[in-house]
């Protein structure tokens, strides 16, 4: 698997390409949205500082499409099993 880190934008926003139907939106070390082949993206709602709601903004600037950061935590948790990877709170 293809695994690439890129800066989004700002020195504190990168997103992770794992291969070509996983990538992860992070803002500082937090991960904060997803994009999934087959699927689309989902992206917390903030429950951050103001400089991580300017990096939600990148990814989806539609706050009602953002999700409940409790759902956010276990689509990707979902995700990441997936691919045999987990959250670094397991």
């Amino acid at each position: 698997m293809k695994v690439k880190l890129r800066e989004a934008g700002t020195p504190t926003q990168h997103e992770v390409e794992l291969g070509d139907d996983l990538t992860l939106y992070f803002s500082y070390q937090t991960c904060v949205g997803f994009w999934l082949s087959g699927h689309g993206r989902v992206v917390s709602e903030n429950v951050w500082s103001n400089t991580t709601a300017k990096h939600l903004n990148t990814w989806e600037p539609d706050k009602t499409r953002r999700v409940k950061h409790d759902e956010f935590e276990k689509q990707l948790e979902a995700v990441l099993a997936r691919i045999s990877l987990k959250t670094e709170e397991n």
